[in-house]
């Protein structure tokens, strides 16, 4: 939490030395959390500010009474300090920034080369042509950042009534951030005269963002949102105005910075280093007032759809499909974002807009279209459009494997039990996977008998990438290299040619190529990739050899000093576009997994005794503590924690006695 609060201002340098990240610094500032954070404080109810005042006295009575520091803290030698009531938002606003940065910030150094309109239009391509889940009647260290703490994916389903075994709504999800320990999430529940709730939040936000109450359950899966426009700045007609700041530098003297800022927002070419040919501002919608800790506040009060709804109004960033089941078993969907709408919408999907351009207005959650227990008597959400509107909400969304893929096994029987969810969640099937590889296996009939064993191996995989398979390292090693080989022709620019790959979506493209090929052509380069791949392939025998999911704190990404912070390894199943979720850069070394699923979580709302609760890791922050990882097996497993929503129900599942004891380094 400590580190949490710290970063959001743009803190690296003051704790890293005049080395470590100052562009990433100055960034962070530019954005200005802190302006966002104090704006979402004036907008909570008397009663919500009280909430959150009671919570940080709490953080403040701990860290008053304790002599022992984490380790994180003694490495970084940070120091206890109070918390205010705008820290612990700040960092609620670091999970609310907008994902759509880590693209706008990685195209931006691009503009001018040769086909970088054509990689940005295909880009976008790639994201549109997602599966909706209902219809309606009307600088790489800052994308690292992103990816760890905005809500960069997720699964989610919900049932009704009638597709479950007990006549009851069921709600299951498993969101997806970047994979550290201690994990992003923790789980926690608490009860008072307004609240009886439980679920996972996040450590430093009073409030349960995915779980259930005595009534009522709710998750959010990220949209990627529509949050942000880049807009041409006119000298001649927008005010520029410089705010000044202090960035404190850890062994350096420190350094002044000047910040230009305009109506339209920041002038984020500045903090990027660009060109000083044209300023460009960052106009977000966190830029606003808006109340997304009194949504969630509202959410664990709500009894019904209608409160629920109702909770979400003032709610802005960043984007998210917010799923519902309640106990009388009612489903439902709605989108959970201020839409922004451009005064000329032709634009929506360039990079930068033109200078007379700009948001004029907003769409609220409660104008936006909502589902409610439709005939399917289910939903499922997956980084997929929600649904079709005019203008968009977002301009790119996730690949369509893991929405058909759900849709699919959840449609396949009448009835679903809690078990079968269990499964449906670890689900490591890619059919877009499959459906390649077969297409590849047909265009395919001479090769040199030296790559027998990898050719078979290739041609035999199911789809499955289960930590035994081998045909999973031979379909991700020969499909890889096949979009190095086709693609180093038709990008000429390495940095534009990694952007273009990064797509979710860059196996499509690579299809596109190979059909455009002859037959011949299309051999040539398979044995190509194959004969370059060979040795590599020869090193691993299973996916899980190759792909491993790592445990370790932010903190093992630096390097040497790292080392302590790193807590080991395993096999782990599944990739980038299957249910159970992992993403990794690609290549032809040891897989590390950064991303993906890292907790998980299924309700019946029929009894409060079933909810049941995962963590990738465990639900401790201290680096010393066994219980910071206890839970890694039981993941590993496939199995779940049980925990009642009624204090007899905890008492009879956890049939533990705590006997009070002073805490080590308890100051006297």
């Amino acid at each position: 939490m400590k580190c949490s609060v710290a970063f959001p201002p743009g803190a690296f340098q003051s704790q890293g030395g005049p080395f470590q990240l100052p562009r990433v610094d100055r960034l962070i500032r530019t954005i200005n959390l802190q302006k966002s954070a104090e704006l979402a404080f004036d907008q909570l109810s008397s009663k919500d500010k009280q909430w959150l005042s009671r919570f940080v006295e709490g953080i403040n009575y701990f860290q008053g009474n304790t002599a022992a520091k984490p380790k994180e803290m003694e490495f970084l030698a940070l120091e206890f300090e109070p918390w205010s009531e705008v820290d612990a938002l700040r960092v609620g606003r670091l999970a609310s920034m907008d994902a759509n940065w880590s693209s706008f910030f990685s195209f931006l150094p691009e503009i001018g080369k040769l086909g970088w309109e054509t990689v940005w239009h295909e880009f976008l391509e790639s994201g549109s042509r997602s599966v909706p889940s209902f219809a309606s009647d009307n600088n790489r260290f800052f994308d690292g950042i992103l990816k760890f703490t905005a809500r960069a994916g997720s699964n989610s389903i919900v049932l009704g009534g009638s597709k479950t075994k007990n006549g009851s709504a069921v709600i299951a999800s498993d969101p997806h951030l970047g994979i550290f320990v201690p994990n992003l999430w923790i789980l926690m529940g608490y009860k008072s005269p307004s609240y009886h709730v439980i679920g996972y939040a996040f450590p430093a936000i009073p409030a349960i963002t995915l779980g259930r109450n005595l009534d009522i359950a709710w998750v959010g899966t990220y949209m990627r949102g529509i949050s942000s426009h880049l807009i041409k700045v006119d000298p001649k007609k927008d005010k520029i105005s410089t705010r000044k700041d202090t960035i404190k530098i850890r062994f350096w003297p420190d350094q002044q910075i000047e910040i230009r800022e305009t109506k339209k927002g920041p002038i984020i070419s500045d903090a990027l280093g660009l060109s000083q040919d044209q300023d460009i501002a960052l106009s977000w919608v966190g830029h606003n007032p808006s109340n997304e800790l009194g949504s969630y506040l509202g959410a664990n009060r709500a009894k019904n759809w209608i409160q629920f709804k109702n909770a979400f109004s003032d709610y802005a960033v960043s984007g998210i499909n917010l799923t519902y089941a309640d106990r009388l078993g009612n489903i439902g969907m709605m989108l959970g974002i201020r839409q922004p709408i451009l005064k000329d919408s032709t634009e929506l999907t360039r990079l930068i807009k033109g200078a007379d351009n700009g948001i004029v207005t907003f769409r609220t959650p409660d104008e936006l279209p909502n589902l409610y227990n439709p005939k399917s008597n289910f939903i499922v959400s997956a980084n997929n459009i929600p649904v079709n509107t005019i203008p968009k909400v977002a301009f790119v969304f996730g690949d369509n494997d893991r929405i058909l893929r759900l849709n699919h096994l959840f449609s396949e029987k009448d009835q679903i039990s809690i078990e079968q969810t269990m499964s449906y969640q670890q689900d490591v099937f890619s059919k877009s996977g499959l459906d390649l590889k077969n297409w590849l296996a047909s265009s395919m009939t001479d090769f040199s008998i030296k790559f027998y064993d990898y050719w078979k191996t290739f041609i035999n995989w199911d789809g499955y990438y289960r930590v035994e398979s081998r045909g999973a390292v031979a379909f991700e090693l020969l499909t890889w290299k096949l979009a190095e080989i086709i693609f180093a022709q038709k990008i000429e620019d390495d940095d534009l040619r990694k952007l273009f790959i990064s797509s979710e979506d860059w196996r499509v493209f690579l299809k596109e190529e190979l059909e455009n090929m002859n037959v011949q052509m299309r051999q040539e380069f398979l044995k190509s990739a194959m004969a370059q791949t060979e040795e590599t392939f020869s090193s691993y025998q299973s996916w899980g050899e190759m792909h491993v999911q790592l445990l370790q704190n932010p903190l093992g990404l630096v390097p040497v000093l790292g080392s302590r912070f790193r807590f080991g390894e395993f096999p782990a199943p599944g990739g980038a576009n299957t249910v159970h979720k992992n993403r990794f850069s690609p290549g032809y070394d040891k897989r590390e997994v950064i991303f993906g699923a890292q907790v998980r979580h299924i309700s019946d709302m029929s009894n409060l005794y079933e909810n049941y609760f995962v963590m990738l890791g465990g639900n401790d922050g201290w680096l010393t503590n066994p219980h910071l990882y206890d839970q890694t097996e039981l993941w590993r497993r496939g199995e779940y924690l049980r925990l009642p929503l009624s204090l007899a129900g905890v008492y009879e599942e956890f049939n533990l006695k705590i006997h009070r004891i002073e805490a080590a380094g308890k100051k006297k």
